[in-house]
């Protein structure tokens, strides 16, 4: 490892000089922390703090596993590395099939809302066909009363003829004179 604070470096950290602190930690299997790249740079935490974020940032970037693999050993990561990629993969083919049950139920959803929507119309339909028949029956029971009355007021004239009484009263009406009434008693 290279000593950073040898006399002639400059005592404030550098990006350079974060970084690669940092990368030798991480190298040594050690997780570089502020103080240990300070301890190796010189600097302020203020300064080594934002540069080593800058540093473990742009390693994700690279390897987005690397944040994800702790420090060890290179069959250890390799192994950790096989697992998460299967993990992932298990993963995306799960996230898929929901995708697919998602797109099944919504289609469902959406039959079950024309359904709905179908028989509400239906629905609405039978009840102005309800209406127009009710409307119908009571025309129906005005003319059944109007031709009860009908018939029975011809039942009655023709009772009427029939008992001479139409003569009687076409009698009395002639011979009752028309300009005196009768006088009350």
């Amino acid at each position: 490892m290279v000593d950073m604070r040898r006399p002639g470096r400059p005592k404030k950290a550098t990006r350079e000089a974060v970084w690669e602190a940092a990368g030798e930690l991480s190298a040594r299997g050690e997780y570089p922390t502020a103080e240990k790249v300070r301890g190796l740079t010189g600097g302020s935490y203020s300064t080594i703090t934002p540069l080593l974020d800058a540093w473990a940032q742009e390693r994700h970037d690279q390897d987005p596993l690397a944040s994800h693999v702790p420090q060890m050993p290179d069959e250890m990561t390799a192994l950790w590395a096989r697992v998460w990629s299967m993990a992932d993969k298990q993963h995306t083919a799960q996230r898929m099939q929901w995708s697919i049950e998602v797109a099944a139920l919504h289609e469902k959803i959406a039959e079950r809302d024309r359904m709905v929507s179908e028989l509400e119309t239906e629905i609405e339909q039978q009840a102005d066909e309800l209406d127009r028949l009710e409307k119908q029956v009571d025309e129906w029971q005005h003319l059944a009363s109007f031709e009860k009355i009908h018939a029975l007021a011809q039942n009655i004239a023709q009772e009427m003829l029939n008992s001479g009484t139409v003569n009687k009263l076409t009698r009395s009406l002639v011979t009752y004179p028309s300009t005196n009434p009768p006088e009350q008693a």
